[in-house]
């Protein structure tokens, strides 16, 4: 996805603006998500990921040069969660790559960013972001 808007929309469970879901690999292959030079902006969901919820046990998420901004989710990760599953290579990190999150919220963890895996953050921008308990920007949970 490149150069687009998801606005203001909201969902009753998880992924207010997207919800990726990349069971496993595909002719062995790892499947990815690319969004570039895209805004994710003022979406809310009921549970996790307000603006972008990433489910992926092998795959790879790379968030280019795009704007996470004003999402809310009443559990964790108010602009970004990712899920990696229980088979998740601990090799793989997640890339997020020139990317302002920022003006999230969430209820519980992870204003911004909530991960249970391991991420890779370069020339991001993460300010403004607010969760009722813990990680007001960034919340990564070990497994």
């Amino acid at each position: 996805m490149s150069r687009t808007e998801i606005t203001q929309n909201s969902s009753s469970l998880d992924g207010g603006g997207i919800y990726y879901y990349a069971p496993e690999t595909y002719c062995g292959q790892s499947l990815s998500i690319h969004i570039t030079g895209s805004t994710i902006a003022n979406n809310h969901s009921a549970k996790n990921g307000g603006g972008l919820y990433v489910y992926s046990e092998y795959g790879r998420f790379n968030q280019l040069s795009g704007t996470l901004t004003e999402n809310s989710a009443d559990l964790s990760g108010g602009g970004l969660y990712i899920r990696t599953g229980d088979y998740h290579r601990s090799s793989e990190a997640f890339d997020v790559k020139y990317l302002d999150i920022s003006h999230n919220t969430a209820g519980e963890q992870g204003g911004g960013l909530y991960s249970d895996g391991m991420i890779e953050a370069m020339y991001s921008e993460f300010h403004h972001n607010e969760a009722g308990f813990e990680g007001g920007a960034i919340y990564m949970k070990n497994n």
